[in-house]
Parts: structure tokens; C-alpha cells; sequence
């Protein structure tokens, strides 16, 4: 298990630890894989919680 939430400052590993906990389609997993910007993939992982993707 890797550091709490609070500890980590890079957007695309909070993502990647974002998404692993939640339930997500492949083609879902798959587009955030294919997000190399980790803003972006932050971004997607967000729009995806709120059901906007």
C-alpha cells in the first residue's frame, strides 16, 4: 500500500491511486491509461466520479 492521499503532490499517481479504488469499465481504464498528462488523467478520474465522462 503506498503513502495516504494527503502525502502525495503528484497528480498522476493521486489519479492512478484514485482509480484503482473505484469501479470503472475497461474502455474507462483503458483511456485513463492512455492519458500521459497527469493533470489531464486527474481531470478525467474527476469527471468520472461526477458521472460527467
Amino acid at each position: 500500500m503506498g503513502p495516504p492521499f494527503e502525502w502525495t503532490r503528484d497528480p498522476g499517481r493521486l489519479a492512478d491511486m484514485i482509480a484503482s479504488h473505484i469501479k470503472l469499465s475497461i474502455s474507462d481504464k483503458q483511456a485513463l491509461l492512455a492519458t500521459l498528462d497527469p493533470v489531464r488523467r486527474l481531470e478525467r478520474v474527476r469527471d468520472l466520479l461526477q458521472g460527467n465522462a
